[in-house]
């Protein structure tokens, strides 16, 4: 930090997670079906994504991770005090553009999935 180094790379690390947002928000837009929701976010490195009432996103996490190799933070987990059920979090700024894509698509096969159940 007395170097300077984290200063002077602020503005290309910024850069980097808003391509990487822009992308998972463009993912988002063509792969998810419809009724689920999401936030634009202007700070931070995740996207708030609301699903239909009728999916637990606590619930369908299993799947998620063993039938489609994708994973999620499941909303209930910021709202220990109210019935908050299906909502996520999604990170952006860890994988990569391509892990970005593949896992939003993957995303929306399991929730297409809970959706017809």
């Amino acid at each position: 930090m007395r170097r300077g180094v984290i200063e002077r790379n602020i503005p290309r690390i910024k850069e980097i997670y808003r391509s990487k947002r822009d992308l998972m928000l463009q993912a988002l837009s063509e792969y998810m079906p419809e009724g689920v929701t999401w936030t634009k976010p202007s700070a931070g490195m995740f996207i708030w994504l609301t699903t239909p009432e009728k999916i637990d996103t606590g619930e369908m996490l299993g799947a998620a991770i063993k039938r489609y190799g994708v994973a999620y933070v499941p909303g209930k987990s910021f709202y220990p005090n109210e019935d908050r059920h299906n909502d996520m979090r999604l990170n952006f700024t860890y994988p990569t553009p391509q892990q970005i894509l593949e896992g939003i698509r993957r995303l929306a096969l399991v929730i297409r999935e809970y959706l017809s159940q």
